[in-house]
């Protein structure tokens, strides 16, 4: 990770030890998705949350945080017991809204899909909480950003070929699921400087087509899922082990093409305020820099 991609990492969640100037009464609020979570607390307000989903492990002490159940499984009797003011939706939790407010929780769905999304979330939850400054500044900070990536790109016909896969390097091709065009992770890669190989897909998480990739194989696989390593020798056997399994399935994949990259932990994926550090991450592999992993 790079000096200013440190500096960005600590000043996004130097908000965990630094109280607000507003002297208003917190708000208790339930967050049923890890990028809200994310960006509540980078806001500032993480003290406000009540509870989060079962998913929400990032930054640490959101996993200290009571459990409201999953996407699909949200406990509506624990989140009326812990009698928030407002409850943080998502677009995936529109059955839950209506039953929410039938018991006379308001909420608020906030889309986080795509970059624009993200920045517009980030600053509307600085509204919601009364943080409105440190939203905007964040939000600043990570357009900066953006622009500085976009001025290092290589040329359009130097960007490397990028499958994006679901999956860590033990699962197999069987029913595997790639990311296409508009999502989060699509425009991830693409301020990195890579071209997604599934960028004319009709759908955004489309399942993958052994057929297309033996006709146009990728330079670099992302592998996105997984824990992170212990060491450095863990890394070399998983990407011993999907070589083998690819080259089985594939017949082009060898000792050095195309190049594969890792992409793990917990929030690593989240469209969270931290996925500008690893975009800049994600540039530096596929410039072929050595980079650890935020």
């Amino acid at each position: 990770m790079t000096g200013r991609a440190a500096v960005f990492l600590a000043g996004l969640f130097l908000c965990l030890y630094v109280s607000g100037a507003r002297a208003e009464p917190p708000a208790r609020a339930v967050s049923t998705a890890p990028a809200l979570t994310e960006m509540v607390f980078a806001i500032g307000a993480g003290d406000r949350l009540a509870a989060v989903s079962d998913y929400c492990k990032w930054p640490p002490e959101a996993a200290e945080k009571p459990r409201i159940g999953g996407l699909y499984d949200t406990n509506v009797e624990r989140i009326v017991a812990l009698r928030p003011d407002k409850a943080l939706l998502t677009p995936y939790h529109r059955e839950l809204e209506p039953r929410l407010r039938n018991l006379s929780i308001p909420s608020e769905t906030l889309p986080a899909e795509t970059v624009p999304e993200i920045l517009a979330a980030i600053e509307r939850l600085g509204e919601l909480f009364g943080a409105e400054e440190r939203a905007a500044a964040l939000t600043a900070d990570i357009r900066k950003w953006l622009v500085r990536l976009e001025e290092d790109l290589p040329p359009a016909e130097e960007r490397p070929r990028v499958l994006l896969f679901l999956g860590t390097e033990e699962s197999t091709l069987s029913n595997a699921i790639g990311v296409g065009p508009g999502t989060f992770l699509d425009e991830m890669l693409r301020a990195a400087g890579g071209r997604n190989l599934l960028e004319n897909s009709r759908a955004p998480y489309p399942q993958l087509s052994t057929e297309v990739l033996i006709r146009t194989p990728p330079d670099v696989i992302v592998f996105l899922g997984g824990e992170p390593w212990e060491d450095e020798a863990e890394r070399t056997r998983a990407e011993r082990l999907a070589r083998q399994r690819w080259n089985a399935r594939l017949g082009f994949v060898t000792e050095d093409f195309p190049h594969f990259v890792f992409l793990r932990g917990d929030h690593a994926q989240i469209p969270g305020p931290s996925f500008i550090v690893y975009t800049e991450w994600l540039a530096e592999k596929l410039a072929g820099e050595p980079a650890e992993q935020p």
